[in-house]
């Protein structure tokens, strides 16, 4: 039997919804709540279709397309990104969704909307902004030949209308590449170097912001460590507030505040919630 995985949650207030999962290659489902997660619906089923000829003899299988993005930032926008350059659009709270495709072939990694307009999609080297909802796309894939030949994107994040950064890794030197771009990707500056891996951030201003993630204890180990930093200059100069390998050892993957002094930062299992009130000091 084969497990159901959870690729992305994300709401638009603390009762509306959308999750993004997948039953190994055979079922993708795209479920939603309007009760803040007692009642889940699917709005979106795509399942592994068999084709057989007339006389029953196999002909193929087409695979569903699968779930890779999810961003809701808005009660009238939400997006998710699936296989083949495709992508799911609902514009009315949640309700209906509608199939689109980009003019590409790649999975759709990345879907990070600032608003309703404004957005970034892409796959793990293939960068494309919108501003006007996904009706048309500009490439925006940043020159990087300068940090080695097996890089990828792995996260994006808002911070303004205008201003965003992107995290990736660079497999051959095994480290952490930083940028930010304030023009909506025209262009982009290198950023300052962080030790620990980061997975997530969360900025109120284009000033103050948090990162967190988190290094292995070594290379090839399943331990990591929990790190947290702040910034107060717009990404220019990170802080480490928080660097622990207590059990779970596993590192951050959300950070999220709900005003400058309380929030909260957490990973995938029991135990690993760190709360701040005095804006992420402690």
């Amino acid at each position: 039997a084969s497990s159901l995985n959870i690729y992305g949650l994300e709401c638009y207030d603390n009762k509306n919804c959308a999750m993004i999962t997948r039953v190994g290659l055979r079922d993708a489902y795209l479920r939603v709540t309007h009760d803040g997660g007692y009642d889940w619906y699917s709005a979106v089923v795509d399942t592994l279709v068999t084709i057989y000829d007339s006389l029953g003899n196999w002909v193929q299988e087409v695979r569903p397309r699968r779930f890779w993005s999810l961003s809701v930032p808005t009660e009238d926008f939400a997006i998710a990104g699936c296989d083949s350059g495709y992508y799911f659009i609902s514009t009315d709270g949640l309700k209906n969704w509608e199939l689109k495709k980009m003019d590409m072939d790649q999975i759709i990694s990345h879907s990070v909307f600032f608003d309703g307009k404004i957005g970034i999609m892409g796959n793990m080297t293939e960068l494309y902004v919108t501003f006007d909802g996904t009706e048309s796309f500009e490439e925006i894939t940043p020159e990087f030949s300068n940090i080695g030949g097996n890089w990828f994107f792995e996260n994006l994040f808002w911070a303004s209308a205008k201003t965003f950064y992107i995290t990736g890794y660079d497999l051959e030197s095994d480290s952490l590449f930083f940028f930010r771009s304030q023009d909506s990707g025209r262009t982009f500056e290198r950023m300052a170097y962080l030790e620990h891996r980061i997975r997530d951030m969360y900025f109120l201003d284009e000033d103050l912001g948090f990162a967190v993630g988190g290094n292995q204890y070594a290379h090839g180990s399943s331990w990591y460590f929990k790190a947290i930093y702040k910034t107060t200059n717009g990404g220019k100069d990170w802080e480490l507030k928080l660097r622990n390998g207590d059990l779970p050892r596993e590192r951050l993957k959300k950070v999220q505040f709900i005003d400058e002094q309380n929030g909260i930062a957490y990973g995938d299992r029991w135990g690993n919630l760190w709360e701040t009130s005095d804006g992420g000091e402690t």
